[in-house]
């Protein structure tokens, strides 16, 4: 079946069907740049009208206050010695970065996992140029008043992996 259609209807047709292509997008995207900035305008008001003092550059001037604060500071300083041993866990960061600075330049630590729970564990995994610097490293974690062991498996302090070692410390942090 042929077409019906002179070519210049159909190209005056396909101009029609483009140039209303290009309206609805065209419609489409100035609705969602103004529905945008609609859902911005809270905030930037926010921001220009706000010219409030805040709430820390006020000071406390009545007596009930005054005292209030002194109250505070008296128990606070009662109730320091008691936080000190709450709070004197080291945290992840400071046990990794002891363990870390404790290697020599022989070793190179790829992966590192802090597990925590009854027993708190780091586990090294890396590469060494020489299984020495393994035992090396090893013997200065144990030597180490946080870390109570260190484990390493018999293959990587014999070097049977190439190099390749993990080692689990284990102690109180």
């Amino acid at each position: 079946m042929s077409n019906v259609i002179p070519q210049d209807a159909k190209k005056r047709l396909g101009r029609v069907y483009r140039a209303r292509l290009i309206l609805s997008g065209s419609l489409i995207v100035i609705a969602v740049a103004t529905l945008s900035s609609l859902a911005l305008l809270p905030s930037y008001l926010a921001l220009r009208t706000n010219t409030a003092e805040p709430e820390s550059a006020k000071i406390a001037s009545t007596s009930e206050d005054l005292s209030a604060i002194a109250r505070t500071q008296t128990l606070l300083s009662v109730l320091r010695p008691f936080t000190a041993s709450v709070t004197s866990t080291t945290t992840p960061h400071g046990i990794i970065s002891l363990a870390l600075s404790l290697k020599e330049s022989g070793i190179h630590v790829d992966h590192i996992i802090y597990a925590s729970g009854q027993q708190n564990s780091v586990t090294f995994s890396g590469t060494a140029d020489a299984p020495s610097y393994i035992a090396e490293y090893r013997r200065a974690l144990e030597e180490t008043p946080p870390f109570t062991s260190a484990d390493v498996p018999l293959g990587d302090l014999v070097g049977a992996q190439g190099g390749r070692f993990s080692m689990t410390l284990k102690g109180d942090f």
